[in-house]
C-alpha cells in the first residue's frame, strides 16, 4: 500500500488525524463515508495512506488539508505548505 509521511508540525499532525475533528472525520468535510487513514507518529510527523491522499485532493483548495499536485504533492494547513514524500511502503 502506497503511504506519505510529512513533517507538519505537532498541533497540525494531532488535528489531521484527529478521528473526531480531522477533515475526514464524520464531522470534516466530507461527512461519513470517506476512508483513508491519517495517522499522528508523534513529534509533528503524519502518515498518510493513498485513500486519505486521494480524498484530500477533492477538498476546496482553500480548505485546511487540501492536497495538491504543485511540484510534487502538498499538503496545505493554515496558509503553510508541506511536501508529502514516500513513506513505509514506497510510492
Amino acid at each position: 500500500m502506497t503511504t506519505y509521511t510529512a513533517h507538519i508540525g505537532r498541533a497540525e499532525a494531532r488535528w489531521l488525524a484527529d478521528p473526531a475533528r480531522g477533515p475526514l472525520s464524520p464531522a470534516g468535510f466530507y461527512g461519513r463515508g470517506v476512508s483513508g487513514q491519517v495517522t499522528d507518529l508523534g513529534d509533528g510527523h503524519v502518515l498518510l495512506d493513498e485513500e486519505a491522499v486521494t480524498a484530500l485532493r477533492g477538498l476546496p483548495p482553500d480548505r485546511d488539508g487540501h492536497v495538491s499536485d504543485e511540484d510534487g504533492l502538498l499538503l496545505s494547513i493554515g496558509g503553510a505548505r508541506y511536501h508529502l514524500t514516500p513513506g513505509p511502503g514506497g510510492a
